[in-house]
């Protein structure tokens, strides 16, 4: 089964992607001893914690992120991101999952096809087509829906796309570098492999359904906010043409960004520009 890597702190009590993905090879990785022992004392197996000894500031996952990449996955290797609160997996039905494209916006309900169970045997499956899909588009990171509205997710995979890394394919490339400068590295790292690959992979069809700004990890919303209005100023600097500022309800203006391209073409042309006229 593929290998499954669950960054977390201070979430012993709540942690549930493990009990998911319990026929996947997963680790949880925390940042000290003193996460080590908690996550014991809530039942987390000793073989199933790795200690990364990386600070637990804000900046915490984006360490523990690259400690995975270059001390415990091979160059070139292909494994799972998680994050810790993963809640289940629903997907298209073994019925429509052949299908590139589905006529989501003709009137039907088409609930029932896309929220399928996905049994962690399925979830393999689907995960190892995804996987050769990306392979062969170039792209080394594979994203997930970001909602569970099927009105937005009638193509199956688009090479353009925000990758929310609640749960994400990696593939480990050495020269893919990590930002310890910016809390929503969701955004910086998609960027940065559109940037650096031309493309990501997002597949519409598997839809993690998981919790959001719990206590621990990162902190709430409120608490990251002053973080999250300076690195809408960073990442709209850093990558200019990428992103706009996304108005989104619930959220402080100015504290979120959506993508602006939508297309190969246009990310071509945006690589062009950032990169002196290399491709």
């Amino acid at each position: 089964m593929l290998r499954v890597y669950i960054p977390t702190k201070n979430r012993a009590d709540i942690i549930s992607t493990h009990r998911v993905l319990d026929g996947f090879d997963w680790q949880v990785v925390v940042h000290d001893e003193q996460q080590r022992a908690a996550y014991l004392g809530g039942g987390i197996p000793e073989d199933r914690i790795v200690v990364s000894n990386t600070p637990g500031d804000v900046f915490g996952l984006t360490r523990q992120r690259e400690f995975v990449c270059r001390q415990l996955v091979k160059p070139g290797e292909w494994f799972l991101f998680a994050d810790d609160n993963v809640k289940e997996f629903v997907a298209v039905d073994d019925a429509h999952w052949r299908y590139g494209e589905l006529p989501v916006q003709d009137g039907r309900d088409w609930n029932p096809v896309f929220k399928a169970s996905c049994d962690n045997e399925r979830l393999q499956s689907r995960l190892e087509e995804c996987i050769e899909v990306a392979e062969k588009t170039g792209a080394c990171v594979v994203g997930f829906a970001t909602t569970d509205n099927y009105f937005f997710l009638g193509k199956k995979y688009r090479q353009v796309g925000y990758v929310i890394g609640k749960v994400m394919l990696w593939k480990n490339d050495p020269s893919f570098s990590f930002d310890h400068t910016i809390t929503m590295e969701d955004f910086r790292n998609t960027a940065q492999h559109l940037l650096q690959f031309g493309c990501v992979l997002v597949c519409n069809y598997i839809i993690p359904r998981a919790n959001h700004y719990q206590h621990g990890g990162m902190g709430s919303y409120d608490e990251r906010l002053s973080w999250r209005l300076q690195d809408v100023k960073m990442l709209l600097k850093q990558y200019p043409g990428l992103f706009r500022v996304h108005d989104r309800k619930g959220f402080a203006y100015g504290s979120d960004l959506s993508i602006k391209l939508s297309n190969l073409k246009q990310v071509s042309a945006w690589r062009r520009s950032l990169l002196g006229g290399q491709p």
